[in-house]
C-alpha cells in the first residue's frame, strides 16, 4: 500500500511539472503590438491594447495601487519563439513592467528568470535613467502569465504553476482560478476566444 501511494504522489508530481502554458501564452493576440511599435509610435493609441510579451526579469517588487495589492515585474523584453518562449537573442526593445495580481509567488520570478506575459496595456510609468531623465516604459495588466524554466528544450513551468496540484490537468484550485480569469475576460474586454481549451 505504502508502495502504491508513493508512486501515485510522483505520478501526481511527474503530471504537474509537464503543465502546459495557457493558450494566451502559446498563441499571439491577432494584432501582436510589439514592444518596439509602441515605444516608436504613438504611444496613447496603444493604451487598452491586448499584448503578449516576454523576456528575462531583472526585479520583482511588490507594489499598492488603487486596484489593490499587485507584483512588478520589471522585464527586459526579448524575442518570443513559436510557442511564446523567450529566446537568448540579445536583440531587445526595451523594458517593460507586468503586473501580477494575487495570488502569486514572488520567489517564482527571480532574476534573469524567462517569463511571458499577456495581457492589456493599461498605462506607461516614468522610468528614471542614469543621465538624470525619464523615459516612459509600459505597464501590463497580466491576465496570463507563465515562468519558464531555463534547462533543457520543453517548455514547461515549475510544478506549482498556477495552483495546479493533483491528478490530470483540471484540479487543484484549477477551476476557481478558471472563472476568476473568465470574470476578468468579460470586464477587461481582453479577447482570447479559446484561452480556456485544453
Amino acid at each position: 500500500m505504502k508502495t502504491l501511494i508513493f508512486s501515485l504522489l510522483i505520478f501526481s508530481l511527474i503530471g504537474c511539472a509537464s503543465t502546459k502554458p495557457p493558450y494566451a501564452i502559446l498563441q499571439a493576440p491577432s494584432n501582436d503590438i510589439s514592444l518596439a511599435e509602441v515605444k516608436n509610435d504613438d504611444q496613447e493609441k496603444f493604451l487598452n491594447a491586448n499584448v503578449r510579451w516576454g523576456g528575462r526579469v531583472l526585479k520583482a517588487v511588490e507594489v499598492s495601487t488603487d486596484r489593490g495589492k499587485r507584483l512588478n515585474l520589471e522585464i527586459l523584453e526579448l524575442p518570443l519563439d513559436a510557442n511564446g518562449r523567450p529566446t537568448n537573442k540579445e536583440a531587445s526593445s526595451g523594458r517593460f513592467i507586468a503586473q501580477l495580481l494575487p495570488p502569486y509567488k514572488k520567489s517564482r520570478y527571480y532574476r534573469n528568470r524567462h517569463v511571458t506575459v499577456a495581457g492589456e496595456l493599461i498605462y506607461y510609468e516614468e522610468y528614471p535613467l542614469a543621465n538624470g531623465k525619464t523615459q516612459k516604459i509600459a505597464v501590463i495588466d497580466s491576465l496570463e502569465q507563465f515562468a519558464w524554466y531555463t534547462q533543457g528544450n520543453n517548455y514547461y513551468s515549475d510544478p506549482f504553476y498556477r495552483g495546479h496540484f493533483g491528478f490530470g490537468h483540471h484540479t487543484g484550485f484549477f477551476f476557481g482560478k478558471r472563472h476568476f480569469y473568465k470574470h476578468r475576460h468579460r470586464s477587461s474586454g481582453f479577447r482570447y476566444k479559446h484561452r480556456f481549451k485544453h
